[in-house]
């Protein structure tokens, strides 16, 4: 999909910055560079930032605005990402805010850090935890067989209940990082995504389709013991979805944390266990990407 243009100048280096994401109504057509520059005043005032430090593209499909956000020495990103949350907490809000039919969208840190918040569409309820799936072949696993069928000699996954009870296990924790004592072996994914209208309805392929997205960031072509990513991207979270040598996978999810990010704001986590997972030399992963701690 190829980007129009962009108004206003780029925004200088910085180490952070937070993306905002938006699927809106409409037409490419229908963004001209003065609603474009006009997008960009309001998406900097609710940010609390300088309208310099923000660019915004608007791209083909369906439309989808990405605003980039590049965080002033005067702020943190968490803070830049609730004061968006604060007033683009659902599609309706957003829509006011910005003065466009927002539909839905998402405000995520660029190292992933932090994590992503959910811009709901205002026709959407949240569900409970999904335990509906059929246990010989629960949604996570044909989501990651799905990526792994892309991969040359890597074979599906199967359902290990086992995997799945510890995994169902941490995230009624409410986990913040990867601190499970009885983990053991097992290589693990986290995924966490937030709301401000209510308990966030987290579907497993969002976790999955983030974690293989790490993908952009991989190093191409690899041999052993090569550094595994460029640009200082997290990739570990691919490695584990497509390993060769991963054979079964369970997974769980916990809706209602209100321990992962700002005050108001109420988190999903979803937790994969993997087995066996990566051997060394494989990517550590101390932080998660989109949406993951």
């Amino acid at each position: 999909m190829a980007a129009l243009g962009v108004p206003a100048a780029c925004p200088p280096p910085s180490t952070e910055t937070v993306v905002l994401t938006l699927t809106a109504s409409g037409s490419v057509s229908d963004y001209t560079d003065s609603d474009k520059s006009s997008l960009q005043e309001k998406v900097a005032n609710v940010a609390g930032v300088d309208k310099s430090l923000v660019t915004i593209d608007v791209t083909a499909a369906s439309v989808l605005i990405i605003a980039t956000i590049a965080v002033p020495d005067s702020m943190t990103a968490s803070q830049v990402m609730n004061s968006l949350s604060s007033s683009l907490g659902t599609a309706n809000d957003a829509s006011t805010a910005l003065g466009i039919t927002v539909e839905e969208g998402t405000i995520t840190s660029s190292d992933g850090t932090i994590g992503t918040l959910t811009i709901t569409g205002d026709d959407q309820t949240a569900s409970p935890d999904d335990q509906t799936a059929s246990p010989e072949s629960p949604e996570y696993v044909e989501n990651h067989n799905a990526w792994r069928a892309l991969h040359e000699g890597t074979d599906n996954l199967v359902y290990d209940a086992e995997l799945a009870a510890a995994a169902q296990a941490f995230a009624d924790t409410c986990p913040t990082g990867h601190n499970d004592p009885n983990q053991g072996d097992n290589g693990e994914n986290l995924y966490f995504a937030a709301s401000s209208s209510g308990p966030p309805d987290t579907p497993y392929s969002d976790a999955v389709n983030s974690w293989y997205g790490e993908i952009k960031d991989y190093a191409w072509p690899q041999t052993y013991g090569a550094t595994k990513n460029i640009n200082g991207g997290v990739v570990g979270h691919f490695t584990q979805v497509v390993w060769k040598g991963t054979t079964k996978v369970g997974c769980g999810k916990h809706t209602g944390c209100t321990n992962m990010f700002g005050p108001g704001l109420i988190s999903s986590a979803v937790v994969c266990r993997c087995a066996p997972p990566p051997p060394p030399p494989h990517p550590p992963h101390p932080s998660c990407p989109t949406a993951q701690l």
